[in-house]
């Protein structure tokens, strides 16, 4: 931790059960406190709740934790362009409707309220959050599961550009039209370039707080390592997206994770990565080293927890073949 954080914070669980209308001062005393404190705080109310991996494994299939359902939250922590509004879906599709609820960190702040929207919070949560926001304060169940996917750096660089050049109502999307790929990477008003997997994660993106950071990059790859592996119960990652579907089923006791593929940017839109100048792919790289590292870990932990589960090639290409039987069916439907 930055020497901002080195002090303990107490905890704090504002209490606004069975309310309809936060108080704003509730809002404003969390965003009085420093950004350091914030992910402070957030993070010790996921320490007191995190369903961990092991136990999570040791779960399945006889569910010790009673009532598993009941009593959990469930979070997705959505990082931009990683397959998560195709996860979005495999998630409403297993999970009670009227429970999930789905937001970004900034709208969320200006309407608080409409978390309790059924009264009491939600037991799903879905968005582009970051560590510091403020909902994590707001979760009443007495455990939880963190959950979230990564992609490769680069991939995930040329996939966003990709993504804001083809969505005219976006707030980037004039930025991205008008410069070139490594033109965009290096602009100072670009976002979601510069290691924000790691940043997001860690409670640095928002402002950009990693400026005023004091930790180096050493500390800051070790920092978000231990941060994926000991405060997200499970984590997927978009190469594997099937196994990481396959994984949920078994450890949620999901039956269906059929999918199409959602929020999907429009060929004419698309940059290949064998048409890009080494030059670019290499300033992408340099803007995201902290990134390619964290990435590196997940894959690495990833495939192994994969095949203690059982996850094989087989498996998965088994499950490959009955999701193309699905998208059939769907397209047959829709053309009907």
């Amino acid at each position: 931790f930055s020497e901002s954080c080195s002090k303990v914070v107490a905890p704090i669980m504002f209490e606004v059960k069975k309310q309809f209308s936060v108080p704003s001062k509730q809002l404003s005393d969390w965003y009085s406190r420093s950004v350091a404190e914030r992910n402070q705080l957030n993070n010790q109310m996921i320490d007191q709740k995190i369903i961990a991996w092991d136990e999570m494994l040791d779960n399945t299939p006889v569910r010790k934790i009673k009532p598993f359902h009941v009593k959990t939250n469930v979070v997705f922590f959505h990082i931009p362009k990683t397959a998560g509004t195709t996860l979005d879906f495999v998630i409403s599709k297993n999970l009670p409707v009227w429970g999930i609820f789905k937001q970004h960190g900034s709208d969320f702040d200006r309407n608080v309220a409409a978390f309790y929207k059924s009264g009491d919070a939600p037991k799903t949560v879905l968005g582009h959050n970051e560590l510091n926001d403020y909902f994590y304060q707001l979760l009443s169940r007495e455990r939880l599961i963190n959950v979230t996917t990564l992609r490769d750096p680069v991939a995930r660089v040329i996939s966003y550009y990709d993504f804001l050049r083809a969505q005219k109502t976006h707030p980037g999307h004039d930025l991205a039209q008008r410069l070139t790929l490594e033109e965009f990477v290096k602009s100072p008003k670009s976002d979601e370039v510069n290691n924000a997997q790691t940043y997001r994660l860690l409670g640095l993106l928002k402002n950009n707080a990693y400026k005023k950071d004091k930790r180096s990059e050493e500390q800051l790859i070790d920092d978000a390592i231990n941060q994926l592996l000991n405060r997200f119960t499970l984590f997927g990652t978009t190469k594997d997206f099937d196994s990481f579907l396959l994984m949920l089923s078994k450890l949620m006791n999901w039956e269906d994770v059929f999918y199409q593929r959602q929020n999907v940017t429009r060929k004419q839109f698309k940059t290949k990565l064998e048409d890009l100048s080494p030059e670019a792919v290499e300033t992408i790289k340099a803007y995201n080293k902290i990134d390619i590292a964290l990435y590196a870990k997940a894959e690495e932990v990833f495939e192994k927890r994969a095949l203690e589960m059982g996850i094989t090639n087989d498996v998965v290409e088994g499950f490959r073949s009955r999701n193309q039987q699905y998208q059939k069916l769907i397209k047959q439907n829709q053309d009907y």
